[in-house]
């Protein structure tokens, strides 16, 4: 009779992986955020200098200032996101698809003597956390996984189940971050124009792990060090709510060009986790040993400023925009209260916060953007974005290069469809506690956005 009374080393990692936070989670949190608006992203997202559709909301809200119509969008997304894993010269690609709702929103003028004064409200989906990995082959390095046993109720040995097995792993992510939004803008002057949003942001991630390694070659096999596999499921659930306040300005430069600029001010983001690791150690003989544990934390992060600018060229039939984003990664940090230093899951917060000042630096964000009016009511739409790492000392290709082009077609004089696609790629490098080797993905995505306006 086997007694396995202890599995230290496995659960520890195993929970650490479910419920330690770390600098890579407080980045992960507002890394991937793309914004959204058919027009606006079939442009490339270069919209800080334009902005005359509901979702300058988002981009620069005074660029609401230039609507003069009532206005009701909606929008609805599809996307495909590939990742083809290298993990010891064994190529694993999957391939999912996922469908969301996007946007909502109304924007409403109000009648003034002079200038303008323009409202709007909505819904709209900003950043998403789809994500997937898949991956197995026969291990090169040991991840000091291991077991104390016990037989007969006799003093406990440790044995080690750490190399020369089968190694497979599966992770998915899904979920994203919404808002609702209130925006406005008044025209201050001829020339410029004011806005103000305030962005009630929430959204949750769920994050779910199977790791099994298998002994398929049969190495181990002298009782009571008989294993077979050991299998690890950790689930992640997490919740996220900040308020987000953005002051937008619009300057109009002559008849064919104009300059925006929006400030992002810094945000306290809520989170609230639980998460769960189940453990399965299977012997040759079919006995399994499980271990489960459960838990919930709370914590918060502090998001630096962001600051955006744009110009965009206007003619009747062509307009072009180019835009940029500065945000400083090394300022985002977890905010710790003074009363949380007792803890020593608060304290090692600190750590990761000297972590994030080392390894993370600022970035500015270029897109590039233009659309052409082929025929009448017939618009076509080409952009460019290049989103560089907030890793220091990064390689060209863990940059995010995206290729955007769309259509517009003006249905009458009230409706309008668009459509865009966007295309993305990059590579990453990822590797954890089990499989120390690390992965090299290949990363692919296309999203397919629809949109629809009423303008009345």
């Amino acid at each position: 009779m086997k007694i396995h009374i202890l599995i230290l080393g496995t659960i520890l990692t195993s929970f650490s992986l479910v419920s330690a936070q770390n600098a890579y989670d407080a980045i992960h949190l507002s890394e991937n955020e793309f914004g959204f608006g058919t027009k606006a992203l079939g442009m490339g997202g270069a919209f800080t200098g334009l902005a005359d559709d509901y979702s300058a909301i988002y981009w620069n809200p005074a660029g609401l200032g230039q609507l003069a119509d009532r206005m009701l969008y909606s929008e609805l997304t599809h996307s495909n996101f590939t990742n083809d894993a290298l993990y010891n010269n064994e190529l694993t690609s999957d391939s999912r698809n996922y469908t969301h709702f996007g946007s909502f929103g109304f924007v409403r003028p109000v009648e003034t003597t002079r200038g303008s004064l323009v409202f709007a409200f909505g819904y709209n989906r900003i950043q998403g956390f789809d994500k997937h990995l898949m991956f197995s082959g026969m291990d090169s390095l040991s991840n000091n996984i291991g077991f104390d046993i016990a037989v007969n109720d006799s003093i406990s040995e440790y044995y080690p189940f750490d190399i020369n097995t089968f190694r497979s792993e599966e992770m998915v992510t899904e979920g994203g971050i919404h808002e609702w939004t209130a925006g406005g803008a008044v025209m201050l002057s001829p020339n410029f124009t004011v806005g103000l949003s305030a962005a009630l942001r929430s959204g949750s991630e769920d994050y779910r792990l199977h790791y099994q390694q298998t002994d398929i070659n049969n190495n181990f096999i002298e009782y009571p060090a008989d294993f077979h596999a050991y299998s690890v499921k950790n689930l992640l659930q997490s919740e996220y709510t900040s308020l987000v306040l953005k002051i937008g300005g619009m300057f109009t430069l002559g008849d064919n060009l104009s300059l925006g600029g929006t400030i992002t001010l810094p945000s306290i983001t809520a989170i609230d986790e639980i998460h769960s690791t189940d453990d399965v150690l299977t012997f040759d003989d079919g006995y399994e040993d499980i271990a489960e544990s459960t838990g919930q934390f709370e914590y918060r992060i502090k998001n630096p400023f962001i600051f955006d600018g744009g110009l965009a060229l206007h003619t009747p039939w062509l307009t072009v925009s180019g835009s940029a984003r500065y945000r400083d990664w090394s300022q985002v940090q977890f905010n710790v209260d003074r009363n949380d230093y007792d803890d020593a899951d608060y304290r090692e917060f600190l750590d990761e916060n000297e972590t994030i000042r080392q390894n993370y630096q600022p970035t500015v964000e270029y897109r590039l953007g233009g659309e052409l009016s082929v025929i009448p009511k017939v618009t076509l739409r080409g952009g460019y974005v290049l989103i560089p790492s907030p890793l220091k000392q990064t390689i060209d290709d863990r940059n995010k290069e995206y290729f955007t082009g769309g259509i517009s077609l003006l249905l009458d004089r009230y409706v309008s469809l668009d459509a865009t696609m966007i295309t993305g790629k990059w590579r990453e490098s990822s590797s954890d506690s089990y499989t120390p080797e690390g992965t090299q993905e290949d990363i692919s995505i296309t999203k397919f956005t629809v949109g629809f306006s009423y303008r009345f």
